[in-house]
């Protein structure tokens, strides 16, 4: 026998049913590929050696039982159901054929077929005067094992003989899937079983299995990875094409990859979830394809990870240094230790369309404040806070916002005033927290409504939508959050007006069914504040959902989406901003 690699793999023909037995007629699929000069029929009542010769890479086959004989009642013998498929094949292969002949027709002594074999098994058994003998099975061997077989049919009439069989006509290694293969009629007029098959030239079929994929990108994220990866030139027509693709993980089971996606211009592209953070995996990708799995990648070592938390305590105040920003460590760690500190600061008045200057600073992880010496300190602004660990991911934000003094600098002995009494100088201000979010959704005393104020009532996983909504204390802090469980969305500060619009992405794991879009702040008062619109999330939409983590550094600072790829440290780093 020869290796699990050469294997014989089966195309599915279209079925035939007109007259005779030439490969000229076989569907489209298969006619493509050009016959090589190997071209061979049985005889009936005869053994015939059939040897492959150099050049030729596959066989079109037809095998065929003998039909049975008709019954005394005039009934005919019916025609077997035969196979019709083509095999690969290697130069030297030798296929033994052993056709059977067909039964005879009820009478005397009517006769089952013979197949010249001479397995009882694959003989037809005896008939009836009142019905016809079986037909005889015929048998493709290699190896003295059986390779390929088609049933011989029952006779025909009360009490006919039944039709030879092979139990296992064909052995599960040598062909894939053949219960999926169309079948061949005997045509009416023939009665004896045949084989005959007609080569396949050398690189005019497929007869490799996909090649390898390349992992072109394996970014880890919270409890999750993102994977790109290039299939491999498609090669000649040696080559079978992709069906679909499947990745293992540290050397598991191969799993198929549900609908891969496309992102950032690598194609396919797929996520995986429910991983350990901290865990380093291996994952590996190869193709599928109709003559079995592809060559697998090079494997891709992987470490999901948890992001750390947002400092606590951020304050900011214009000093004769500069701004001057000050903060206490998180309170949640991440997977890996932070390593420093990254304050971002832009305008007050920044949009989506008109983001406007940036400011920023970095420090170790000693730190507690940094001071931004080139920030203008006649403007308003909001700073973002985020500590970023060994690994460079850049965690959860805290958010402050400081006015400066019209017309002043920072150059110029400035003193806080943090009641806003008209002194002179520059306030200071440090958004309160916002109430605790409650694990219920809260009666809200008002609707989030979407841009422009419009009314929201379906919503869509993954989905990036602008939530809005008012009556809140001035520039104070407002957190989003979706309901059932309360999952956080992301953090605002609110206008002069006490009004907010931010853009937000919703998880792409949500449930199917109702929930609740919440803003929590403090109004004038200083009072709790909470806006809740119920929305619907449809099954459907659920069920399609997938999340790419990207690498994302969510920094919810004024200004447009920016993605940007960063190949080189092997990062996909998403700058969302969100308008002040």
């Amino acid at each position: 026998m020869r290796a699990a690699f050469r294997t014989r793999r089966l195309v599915g023909l279209l079925a035939v049913t007109t007259v005779g037995f030439s490969t000229t007629v076989l569907g489209a699929g298969l006619a493509q590929a050009t016959p090589s000069g190997l071209s061979f029929s049985s005889v009936t009542g005869e053994v015939t050696t059939v040897t492959v010769p150099a050049g030729t890479c596959a066989i079109d086959w037809i095998v065929s039982g003998g039909r049975g004989g008709a019954g005394s009642d005039g009934s005919s013998g019916g025609a077997p159901a035969g196979l019709q498929i083509r095999t690969l094949v290697a130069a030297g292969d030798q296929f033994v054929l052993a056709p059977g002949s067909a039964g005879a027709d009820a009478g005397s002594a009517p006769d089952g077929g013979t197949n010249p074999r001479g397995e009882a098994a694959w003989n037809g058994a005896a008939g009836t005067s009142t019905g016809g003998g079986g037909g005889a099975a015929s048998v493709v061997l290699e190896d003295g094992a059986v390779y390929l077989a088609g049933s011989g049919r029952d006779g025909a009439g009360v009490d006919g003989g039944a039709g030879g069989s092979v139990p296992d006509g064909w052995a599960a290694q040598r062909i894939e899937d053949p219960s999926a293969n169309p079948t061949f009629t005997l045509p009416e007029g023939q009665f004896d079983g045949r084989i005959s098959g007609t080569g396949v030239t050398c690189g005019t079929e497929a007869t490799q299995a996909p090649r390898a994929p390349t992992i072109t990108q394996a970014v880890p994220g919270p409890g999750q990875l993102s994977v790109w990866f290039q299939p491999a030139s498609a090669g000649g027509p040696e080559v079978a094409p992709s069906s679909g693709w499947e990745y293992s993980i540290d050397g598991g089971v191969w799993t198929r990859v549900e609908n891969p996606g496309d992102f950032g211009g690598f194609s396919p592209q797929f996520y995986l979830q429910g991983l350990v953070n901290g865990q380093t995996y291996q994952v590996r990708v190869r193709a599928t394809s109709f003559l079995g799995a592809g060559a697998v990648s090079q494997p891709a070592l992987v470490t999901p990870f948890a992001l750390p938390g947002a400092p606590t305590s951020a304050a900011a105040e214009f000093t004769s240094d500069g701004l001057v920003v000050s903060w206490a460590p998180p309170t949640v760690n991440g997977t890996y230790p932070v390593n420093g500190y990254r304050v971002t600061a832009v305008t007050a008045e920044a949009t989506e369309e008109d983001p406007g200057d940036e400011w920023a600073c970095t420090t170790d992880a000693t730190a507690r404040r940094c001071v931004m010496e080139d920030v203008p300190a006649d403007g308003d602004y909001v700073l973002y806070v985020s500590a970023v660990d060994s690994h460079g991911h850049v965690g959860d934000y805290d958010v402050v916002s400081v006015e400066g003094r019209g017309g002043g600098g920072p150059s110029t002995p400035v003193t806080t005033d943090p009641e806003g009494t008209g002194t002179g100088g520059p306030r200071v201000v440090t958004p309160p927290a916002a109430p605790a979010v409650p694990a219920v959704p809260p009666a809200g005393s008002g609707a989030v409504t979407g841009a422009g104020g419009a009314s929201l009532s379906t919503i869509t996983p993954g989905e990036t939508i602008t939530l809005t909504g008012d009556g809140y204390a001035p520039r104070t802090r407002v957190d989003l959050y979706v309901y059932s469980t309360p999952q956080f969305l992301g953090t605002v500060v609110t206008d002069d007006a006490g009004a907010f619009a931010v853009t937000v992405t919703l998880p792409r794991d949500l449930e199917a069914g109702q929930h609740h879009l919440v803003a929590s702040g403090l109004d004038p008062a200083g009072n709790p504040r909470y806006l809740s619109t119920e929305v619907t999330l449809a099954a459907a939409a659920a069920a399609s959902a997938q999340l790419a983590w990207t690498g994302v550094d969510v920094l919810p600072v004024a200004g447009a989406g920016l993605l940007t790829l960063l190949l080189g440290a092997g990062l996909v780093v998403l700058a969302r901003r969100r308008a002040a």
